[in-house]
């Protein structure tokens, strides 16, 4: 195998077995290292023992290939940071309706007690603290808007939302409207 070193062009004829035992090739001139064999990914077929191994393509090579893997690692990268921004805006989505479920749930719960009080007040109660029984989750604030004889509305809002839902009874439940409380 015939090697030209690139720096000062000398040359040099290794046999096989010495190409195979060393990966490097020093030349005696320069004392730059030389690689006697390209990676194994190569573009092209292998130089036989009487060929010329042009090292600055090899190089050009590697760098071409070091650029690609590079390209591959930052998109890869880019595809992990979009996967997590997914992911943590897809939980905070689920966190909301877990919340909007617990919201709902004690609505539901001072409704109920809303019609034992109007079953024997025969009107609803003005405040939360009329209700007996009726003891809402320390995670949600329910304020009674409005309330007569016929109708009432309520306002839930869980205590980490700066939003709450509407509870009327003319409608016969939850709102799909959402207001913010203060």
């Amino acid at each position: 195998m015939r090697v030209i070193c690139p720096k000062c062009k000398t040359t040099a004829t290794l046999s096989s077995t010495e190409a195979a035992e060393t990966p490097l090739w020093i030349c005696p001139r320069c004392q730059k290292a030389v690689l006697l064999e390209p990676a194994a990914e190569a573009e092209w077929v292998r130089p036989g023992d009487d060929e010329e191994v042009d090292t600055s393509t090899v190089s050009l090579y590697r760098v071409r290939r070091n650029r690609r893997y590079f390209l591959w690692l930052v998109l890869l990268f880019l595809t992990f940071l979009l996967y997590q921004w997914y992911q943590a805006f897809s939980s905070e989505q689920s966190l909301d309706q877990a919340r909007d479920e617990v919201v709902i749930q004690a609505l539901r719960q001072l409704a109920t007690a809303q019609e034992a009080y109007w079953s024997g007040q025969n009107r609803y109660a003005q405040d939360v603290a009329d209700l007996e029984g009726f003891r809402p989750s320390s995670q949600v604030d329910i304020q009674i808007t409005a309330a007569d004889g016929l109708h009432f509305e309520a306002v839930g809002r869980h205590v980490a939302m700066d939003s709450g839902l509407v509870w009327n009874s003319r409608v016969g439940g939850v709102l799909a409207e959402r207001i913010v409380v203060h």
